[in-house]
């Protein structure tokens, strides 16, 4: 689901960046490393091929160094017209739908959305018919 999103969950200039500028960044690196006359030529050739190649891991790289936040947590969920009940083991929230910004609906997943850049994730095999049509009707975008 990360993947995912980190791609094509975004507006369409940003998914085109995030495809297509680390390899065109690492191309242009080379070509300005081979043809550098000058020190500073070389450095900034390098800098250029070194963020390229940043820029085509970066998602791997987040998964490796941040992998408590990609940890998969049981729960339940219970998906009622005015919000969404999540039961742990040892407590349990409701949620207001009002508290989302955005709730998107994408092949395999919802996402739910905050005023601060966290997002829930909800596989949709988890939910039942009821559920789905819940939360159809609250899809924002």
């Amino acid at each position: 689901m990360f993947i995912y999103e980190y791609y094509f969950g975004q507006r369409k200039i940003v998914t085109f960046m995030r495809i297509f500028m680390g390899p065109v960044l690492t191309f242009i690196g080379f070509g300005l490393y081979t043809d550098a006359s000058d020190r500073f030529g070389i450095a900034y050739g390098g800098f250029c091929i070194a963020y390229g190649l940043y820029y085509i891991l970066k998602p791997i790289l987040w998964i490796l160094f941040r992998w408590n936040s990609f940890k998969k947590v049981d729960f339940e969920i219970d998906v009622t017209p005015d919000k969404l009940i999540i039961k742990e083991e040892l407590n349990d929230s409701q949620i207001n739908y009002l508290a989302f910004k955005n709730i998107f609906k994408r092949r395999t997943y919802y996402v739910f959305a905050t005023d601060n850049n966290q997002k829930i994730y909800i596989p949709i095999s988890s939910l039942d018919k009821e559920s789905h049509e819940i939360l159809n009707e609250k899809i924002t975008k």
